[in-house]
């Protein structure tokens, strides 16, 4: 990628050495350096902002949920769930993996992972929400918009067994495990469908998780195999979200108390163990200094809501030719 890059520089007249620009690679735990005063001054021309304050290897979205999570021993994972989902799992050692659905990453000390990226989760949810609050402001009323959320996704909880009847696609965006490009966020009901408040929450709420557990049979298939899942991320803000993914993986999901906090957390360990004067391996920080008094909150599936989720999956398969024709219409 930087030869190609440095030729693509050479075509344009330039003879720059990229590698020579890009910062070295540093190890977890490393001090990455120093705000020197001139960058100071560049991020605040206040002064408040001193220079001298150590700075750690950043890391992606990935990498900082793992530690967020604790989910960084090998057999361990995480999925975090927001603006878009994904999967992540630690692997001891590299798998022959060849599906190019799943991507191969690394914990911010070394060990590898796979992960399964979906594009789309809360944003549709979202965006009712934000219906919602135009129609509480249009009758004299007002709720913040956290409490709604919680509210609402709670009142999921007592949706129909067949969600009576409804649909729905969040593809705010498109999405490469169904196939889909680009995405149009479609909501469908047929003639007599009981169309609820609580079947209408539930249906988005299996909305946004079904192209992740379509996605994380491709792990099965590898042989990706994990012996916890740690979640973390906005859709975990009520605890309707939790028992949704927790039926949709027809598995225990486990929580923190932190878990509506996601990466920058994640992000702001990773600068305190620079920083720690001890020789200690990230893993045992996070075990023995981190999360040692934290409570893992298990949620375990309810068979009646797995049945459910199974149910509205099958319907979904069916219905995706659905999307990719709206999809089709919309960006003719």
């Amino acid at each position: 990628m930087l030869k190609k890059t440095e030729e693509l520089f050479l075509a344009s007249g330039y003879s720059l050495k990229l590698e020579k620009l890009l910062p070295s690679v540093k190890k977890t735990g490393e001090t990455a350096g120093y705000l020197t005063e001139r960058g100071a001054k560049l991020l605040d021309p206040t002064g408040t902002l001193q220079h001298g304050i150590p700075l750690c290897p950043p890391e992606g979205d990935a990498s900082t949920g793992i530690v967020a999570t604790n989910s960084i021993r090998p057999g361990t994972g995480n999925i975090s769930a927001g603006t878009s989902i994904f999967a992540t799992v630690v692997m001891k050692y590299l798998l022959p993996i060849n599906n190019p659905e799943i991507d191969i990453m690394s914990t911010p000390d070394g060990y590898p992972t796979a992960v399964i990226h979906c594009g789309n989760c809360t944003g549709d949810i979202d965006a009712w929400m934000h219906i919602f609050q135009e129609v509480l402001k249009a009758t004299g009323s007002s709720v913040e918009k956290s409490k709604l959320f919680e509210t609402l996704m709670n009142k999921a909880m007592e949706a129909d067994a067949d969600l009576g009847g409804l649909m729905n696609f969040n593809y705010i965006s498109g999405e490469s495990i169904t196939g889909i490009k680009p995405g149009v966020p479609l909501f469908l009901r047929q003639p007599g469908a009981r169309f609820t408040l609580a079947n209408f929450l539930q249906t988005h709420l299996f909305s946004a998780l079904a192209t992740l557990r379509i996605g994380m049979e491709y792990f099965f298939q590898e042989g990706v195999k994990f012996n916890r899942i740690i979640c973390h991320g906005g859709f975990f803000h009520s605890q309707a979200g939790a028992k949704a993914m927790a039926a949709a993986l027809d598995s225990p999901v486990y929580l923190y108390k932190t878990a509506s906090l996601g990466g920058p957390w994640g992000m702001a360990l990773l600068a305190a163990y620079s920083q720690s004067e001890e020789s200690i391996t990230l893993a045992d920080y996070l075990d023995n200094k981190v999360f040692k008094n934290f409570e893992l909150i298990q949620v375990l599936p309810d068979r009646d809501t797995v049945t459910s989720f199974v149910s509205f999956l099958e319907k979904y398969r069916k219905f995706l030719k659905v999307e990719a024709d709206a999809s089709r219409c919309f960006n003719e």
